[in-house]
């Protein structure tokens, strides 16, 4: 095959009339690449493209190239024909290009247009791809079987035309599916729906069609749901919790939430969400007497609907359903929750947006932050406002809280500004420097630009050697820095330890060097004591930082033989057997063993003077859990 512009330029030179062969040559040279599958020709958009790799398809296995390419399979291998057939025709669909969908149908003979392919068109609302299809089904008017399609995540039923054997064409069949008519729906593509309800040649299971019609309600969709209303049923009866914006002003109107007080009440939550007010107060209107016990399901999402006010910092949102009275018998019940401190809970929501004025007014309402729950909120999104205020207008942080996590998560996340706050002279009270010396002795190095700042601010403060226990993502540039600049930080045992964690267990991409440098640096494992305690170590960094109470331990840095180690029914013990790094075998077979022994397990966490009840305030002395490791198994 020749490209134009090679035709025209050799046109123009009659010297090489008597090479045909040059102007094919030149064009495979300049032309696409002979590995570009025809599926990902198809995402460029162009059939011209098409044509070229069609044309540069030998058809049989005997006119293949010598040369390895996609393109020798394209023609020649009928699997792999079919199989750009099912990738290609799925990606045309869903561009909704009919043109490419035509082209497929005239190059390809005998294959099977797959319903994934007609899902792709419904949810975008292709309806001329879709008609194409049905006008050009090769299957159009054969009797038709039920096949299940069931794939990792998902499952539904095709119509698949029942063809004679051995058919080969001409044209191609399609499969039709419940997917297509849900995949329309879920999409709000009305039309769509009403059209493929009306001529697919597919009979939807009625449980199947309650599913649809309950996603047409929750889109708020009810002219297709009433289309699709299985027989005796009404739209009233999908009417639940979940439910779009566009949902609820229909539900409204049709009286359902007079009707369903549970649905009203996620319809507040859901207003809330979209910081709709006068939708709140219209559904609230449905519903004006406060609902009678504790755990009414409308009170639950009228808290939920707190939360949201306060996040996105409405403050007539707040004040509206703090004033509700719902709103104040809710209140009335969250201040006396003292085990969850729920009413408290507030201020986090709000410090998370950076709303000061929502923090004055719940503040003014009585919520406190005597853990700093705002703050480190605040801190982690970087609102040095709301923190100045929080400082100034706040109760006295309570003694076991999480003050301190403030200036560490300031330093990890990069936020300069709230150090150098943090650290004015007005804030130099012996609490601080703690904070300060906390922040210096450990985390600070995972963040080189807050790491330069206290290197140069404050040289006294030297960071201790489990100042990257959580292996940040820039490690290499980490240890570059602790090298150079805290020497006696970066001792030999430190640097082996490095080494052999990521070694044996923390590998993944680029960090091979790191380990290369180490090892022709620095030969040799870490002792023994400093791999049974480093994991002990970590949990305690961890748990300090509260990583471990919300979740956000790295699992993929967990070695996975440890995975299927069995855990006793404490929390603790399940952080510290999750966390273990490969340890000696000795060390590992003592650890195992309490592992299996609940009795054991308590003696070991007791004995190290750490509460398995509350690890927020266990004291890991390293040569207290050295020495009595032995006495616990």
């Amino acid at each position: 095959m020749e490209l134009q512009v090679v035709a025209i330029v050799l046109r123009h030179q009659p010297v090489l009339n008597a090479l045909p062969h040059l102007g094919p040559l030149i064009s495979n040279f300049l032309g696409p690449d002979p590995n570009l599958s025809l599926t990902k020709a198809c995402e460029l958009g162009s059939t011209q493209l098409l044509d070229w790799i069609w044309a540069c398809s030998p058809t049989t296995e005997a006119n293949r190239t010598s040369r390895w390419t996609l393109s020798n399979y394209l023609r020649s291998e009928p699997n792999y024909h079919r199989y750009q057939f099912y990738e290609g025709i799925q990606v045309a669909a869903r561009k909704g290009d009919v043109h490419m969908v035509k082209w497929f149908f005239d190059h390809f003979r005998g294959c099977e247009v797959p319903s994934e392919a007609v899902a792709a068109a419904a949810h975008k609302g292709h309806l001329p791809v879709l008609k194409f299809l049905f006008e050009n089904d090769a299957g159009r008017g054969c009797k038709h079987k039920w096949k299940r399609v069931e794939l990792e995540n998902d499952e539904w039923v095709d119509s698949v035309p029942v063809m004679p054997d051995n058919w080969n064409g001409p044209g191609s069949v399609v499969r039709w599916g419940d997917n297509a008519l849900h995949s329309a729906v879920a999409a709000s593509q009305v039309e769509v729906a009403r059209w493929l309800y009306a001529n697919i040649p597919h009979q939807t299971k009625e449980n199947v069609m309650h599913g649809i019609v309950e996603r047409a309600v929750v889109n708020g969709d009810f002219e297709i749901a009433e289309l699709l209303l299985p027989p005796g049923r009404k739209i009233a009866d999908y009417v639940g919790t979940l439910m779009s914006p566009r949902a609820i002003e229909g539900f409204l109107e049709r009286g359902f939430l007079k009707e369903k007080k549970g649905a009203a009440a996620a319809a507040i939550f859901i207003s809330a969400r979209q910081g709709n007010l006068d939708l709140m107060k219209r559904i609230a209107a449905e519903h004006p007497k406060p609902p009678r016990g504790k755990n009414s399901e409308w009170l639950q999402f009228w808290e939920y609907a707190m939360q949201k006010a306060c996040e996105s910092g409405d403050v007539d949102m707040i004040k509206w359903v703090f004033e509700h009275p719902t709103g104040q018998l809710l209140c009335k019940q969250m201040k006396a929750d003292d085990i969850l401190e729920r009413f408290d809970k507030l201020l986090p929501h709000a410090a998370t947006g950076g709303h000061v004025e929502a923090l004055q007014y719940l503040v003014e309402k009585g919520c406190t932050d005597k853990y700093a729950h705002a703050m480190v909120n605040a801190a982690r999104k970087g609102h040095l406002n709301c923190i100045e205020w929080l400082l100034e207008h706040t109760y006295q942080y309570h003694p076991s809280g999480s003050a301190d996590r403030v200036v560490l998560e300031a330093a990890k996340l990069g936020f300069l500004d709230i150090l150098k706050f943090l650290h004015a002279p007005r804030y130099a009270t012996e609490e601080m420097s703690t904070k300060r010396i906390k922040v210096e002795e450990t985390g600070a190095c995972e963040n080189l630009r807050v790491a330069s700042w206290f290197r140069w601010n404050f040289p006294q403060h030297v960071p201790s050697q489990d100042c990257i226990w959580s292996y940040p993502k820039n490690l290499f540039d980490t240890l570059l820095f602790i090298e150079a600049n805290y020497p006696n930080v970066f001792t030999l045992e430190f640097r082996r330890r490095i080494k052999s964690n990521i070694a044996d267990e923390y590998s993944k991409g680029s960090e091979f060097l790191i380990t290369k440098w180490l090892g022709e640096k620095y030969p040799g494992r870490p002792s023994e004591t400093t791999e049974l305690l480093g994991p002990l170590k970590l949990l305690h960094h961890s748990i300090n930082a509260g990583c471990a109470a919300e979740g956000n331990i790295e699992r993929e840095r967990v070695p996975q033989r440890f995975h299927q180690l069995p855990f006793v029914s404490m929390t603790s013990w399940r952080f510290l057997a999750a966390l273990l790094p490969r340890a000696s075998k000795v060390a590992f077979n003592k650890l195992e063993h309490i592992g299996h022994n609940t009795a054991g397990a308590s003696a070991f966490f007791l004995k190290a003077k750490i509460s398995p009840l509350s690890l927020q305030t266990a004291d890991f002395l390293p040569h207290v859990v050295d020495t009595q490791l032995d006495d616990a198994v």
